[in-house]
């Protein structure tokens, strides 16, 4: 029997950037201070489910698109007990996807996350060699 392979777009699925954000706050905590420092409204979503050699791991989750240009804010926590959704990136406590953002400056961003009281650090991040990236996809 021949063997079939689903061909998949990458680009079409990394169409967004990503951030490494390191914080010594629990969760709930640094999305209030996101909010209240930056006029978001992040809201808990769904845990993210990705899969590890031993099981699954359940991720934090919040969530905020911009009403006015439709940018959607996705605060991830990078660290679980049940592992890292992306290991490549352990130094980082969470991780910010922003999706469909217009005229978008990596460096703006990054800029106004290091001001946020909460936040102790905060980089761009490259997708290009990550080998755990898929775990982003349904992020």
């Amino acid at each position: 029997m021949a063997t079939h392979y689903l061909g998949m777009d990458e680009e079409e699925h990394f169409e967004f950037e990503m951030f490494g954000i390191s914080s010594r706050e629990r969760d709930f905590r640094l999305a209030w201070s996101l909010n209240v420092t930056l006029g978001w409204e992040l809201e808990r979503g769904d845990d993210l489910e990705t899969q590890q050699r031993l099981g699954n791991s359940y991720h934090t989750r919040f969530v905020y698109q911009d009403p006015e240009d439709q940018t959607t804010f996705i605060l991830l926590a990078n660290r679980s007990e049940e592992g890292m959704m992306l290991p490549e990136w352990s130094q980082f406590d969470y991780l910010l996807k922003v999706k469909d953002a217009p005229a978008f400056s990596g460096e703006d961003l990054c800029r106004v996350l290091r001001k946020v009281p909460m936040v102790l650090a905060a980089f761009p991040l490259s997708l290009e060699k990550l080998k755990s990236k898929y775990n982003l996809i349904n992020a």
